[in-house]
This record gives structure tokens, C-alpha cells and sequence, in this order.
């Protein structure tokens, strides 16, 4: 079955942590923080191995998805290591909410750790 380029992919979690296992790989080029022509043309190369190298590994074929899936991850991330440090940091009674932490989420900790001081407390 041909899926059309408008097409939204659901990603499962597997496909995830193998997004994430790819674009570990390829840190040092995809969060590389630089804008010059160079950078551009190297972050494109970069993503269109990881493309190459999901689609043999997964049953989809997805083209510019991935890149989109891989900056919500990121941005769900953010959001919920800065949820869980709020919560951590509030007084007051009330109990504890825990944040829903899952190993992607760590992954993608991992990955962008270096480059910001958003983790260091």
C-alpha cells in the first residue's frame, strides 16, 4: 500500500527509540548550533541517512516525518523534565504528581545534555 505525502505516520514507541538510536548517531551534526551553508548541507545529509536507515528498519517508508517526529519528541521532552522540576521545586501540601518519564524522553536527554544548560540545576 503506497502511503501519500500528506499522510500523517503514527509512530509506535519502537519507532521511536529507533529514531532516537538514529539521531544518536548523528548528534555532533544534527545539534550542531551553527547556520552557515555548510552546516545546512551536512544536517540534510544527515537526515537523509537516517531516513534511509528507518525506512530498512521499519515497515514505513516516511520521508520529511521524521525530522518533524524527531523536534516534537524533543519539545515533549522539554516539557516534561521542566514539569517534574516545578513539581519537585513547589511547597505547600498537596501530594506529589509524578511525571510520565519514558526511556525515549532519557534518550533525548542525552542527546541534547550537553548542548544546554536547561538540565544543570
Amino acid at each position: 500500500m503506497e502511503i501519500s505525502c500528506n499522510k500523517r505516520i503514527n509512530f509506535s514507541r519502537d519507532e521511536e527509540q529507533l529514531l532516537v538510536a538514529l539521531v544518536k548517531k548523528y548528534k555532533s551534526i544534527i545539534e550542531n548550533r551553527k547556520s552557515n551553508a555548510t552546516t545546512w548541507k551536512d544536517k540534510e545529509k544527515a537526515w537523509q541517512v537516517i531516513e534511509k536507515e528507518f525506512n530498512s528498519n521499519s515497515g514505513q517508508n516516511v520521508r520529511k516525518q521524521l525530522k518533524e517526529k524527531y523536534l516534537n519528541i524533543k519539545k515533549r521532552t522539554k516539557q516534561r523534565f521542566s514539569n517534574e522540576n516545578r513539581y519537585n521545586k513547589q511547597t505547600g501540601g498537596g501530594p506529589h504528581t509524578p511525571v510520565d518519564i519514558t526511556n525515549v524522553d532519557i534518550a533525548i536527554k542525552d542527546i541534547i545534555g550537553k548542548h544546554t544548560n536547561y538540565w544543570i540545576k
